[in-house]
């Protein structure tokens, strides 16, 4: 990336590169790929990483992650979007997945917050559980 940004650029380099990435493509974690999408100036590998991010950007498998993992993810998600336009190699298919996955951890984080949201409202009010008990007696 820094060698294209200087103009400099080797194609049988970018072709190696790519081949050698394409074979752990699958087996690479999130901030893996990563830092390999802010390193790969070659718009065929960066496509790949996106296509290979989409494939595994279920947002059933951010049910139940802790705060921190969700996190993680997101962020390593967030930076290959960021990566790859910035490159000018942001597919419409990735960049749509990216919205996606990013509205379905903001609505998992909402209703993770709704517990405590209805226990500071009952707090602050509390009047109703006056009567509900008073009825009970």
């Amino acid at each position: 990336w820094a060698a294209a940004m200087l103009g400099a650029s080797n194609q049988e380099f970018q072709h190696l590169v790519a081949e050698q990435s394409k074979a752990v493509l699958e087996m690479g974690k999130l901030e893996e790929l990563l830092l390999l999408s802010w390193s790969s100036p070659d718009s065929q590998l960066s496509e790949m990483i996106q296509d290979e991010v989409t494939r595994r950007a279920n947002p059933s498998h951010f049910v139940g992650l802790a705060a921190a993992a969700r996190a993680a993810v997101s962020d390593d998600v967030l930076g290959i979007l960021w990566a790859c336009s910035f490159a000018k190699h942001l597919t419409r298919r990735f960049r749509e997945a990216t919205w996606q996955l990013m509205s379905q951890v903001g609505e998992q984080l909402d209703l993770s917050q709704q517990p405590f949201k209805e226990a500071a409202r009952t707090q602050d009010t509390g009047s109703h559980l006056v009567g509900f008990w008073q009825r009970q007696t």
